[in-house]
């Protein structure tokens, strides 16, 4: 979990600068899913350091809205 909450946000920071360079509006959204795991990813990283009893909310979350 400490290299997830070390390493990952350099992921969402390249993700970040894809967005707006996003060739279509599908593409810019596919960018925004990508923004959003690794935003619940982090988010899950530093709930489990913190000894949080449900540290996969986050992630849980933002699974029940991306489409199947």
């Amino acid at each position: 979990m400490s290299v997830m909450l070390r390493d990952y946000p350099v992921y969402l920071e390249e993700f970040s600068a894809l967005k707006p360079a996003a060739p279509s509006a599908a593409a810019a959204e596919a960018a925004q899913l990508l923004i959003d795991h690794e935003i619940a990813i982090i988010d899950m990283a530093r709930a489990e350091l913190a000894g949080d009893p449900s540290p996969c909310a986050s992630l849980d979350r933002y699974l029940a809205r991306v489409p199947a």
